[in-house]
């Protein structure tokens, strides 16, 4: 099911008398960035796999937590009974929110990139960087605006501000065409004598 842009999903987690909101958006993946020194592309991968161990569940959802969460809070929230429950669901949450959305986006930068080893901090960076400057610069947002983004509503506001303007500059190239039009006429009948006008209905 695809989300309509503004709906995020957040975990509100309570422990003792602290309350935790647990999000995945872009600040999510700068503190990924932070704590691990890896790409969050790659560290999803390591989160997805067979072999993902707490380290890599701990970073998650400390990242998650915008580095709020303690790590006393964090090992009682987590336990070797449920860890695997907490990191299936994780898993399902990133699905719908994100992951085909980041996969797709790398795929484009590692097929633009040109060369077999792909390196994927740099493919991060850049991918950062490009969405950072569109919404920022282009879209005016704050900085703190653009990290609370979905990687979707980033991908999403981007891809409608390249659309409109396509559609502002083909309509700019519309007018002015046919503004060149209307003048070619207008000269092309002041430039007729009045002589052959008058001579073309007689006959």
């Amino acid at each position: 099911m695809i989300e309509i842009l503004g709906e995020r999903i957040n975990w509100n987690v309570e422990i003792g008398s602290k309350k935790y909101v647990l999000k995945f958006n872009i600040k999510a993946l700068k503190n990924i960035y932070k704590l691990t020194g890896i790409s969050p592309f790659e560290f999803i991968d390591k989160f997805n796999s067979d072999d993902c161990n707490n380290t890599y569940l701990y970073q998650m959802l400390i990242a998650m937590s915008d580095l709020e969460i303690t790590l006393k809070d964090l090992t009682t929230m987590v336990t070797e009974e449920n860890k695997s429950e907490f990191k299936e669901l994780i898993i399902l949450y990133l699905n719908k929110e994100f992951i085909s959305e980041f996969e797709s986006e790398e795929n484009d930068y590692n097929n633009n990139s040109g060369t077999e080893e792909v390196d994927k901090l740099k493919s991060w960076i850049n991918w950062y960087n490009y969405y950072y400057y569109v919404m920022i610069y282009q879209l005016h947002m704050s900085e703190e605006e653009f990290e609370a983004l979905t990687v979707r509503e980033v991908k999403t506001l981007a891809d409608y501000h390249k659309m409109f303007n396509k559609n502002t500059l083909l309509s700019a190239y519309i007018d002015v065409i046919k503004s060149k039009n209307e003048n070619k006429e207008t000269k092309g009948s002041n430039n007729v004598r009045l002589k052959d006008v008058l001579l073309g209905i007689a006959r």
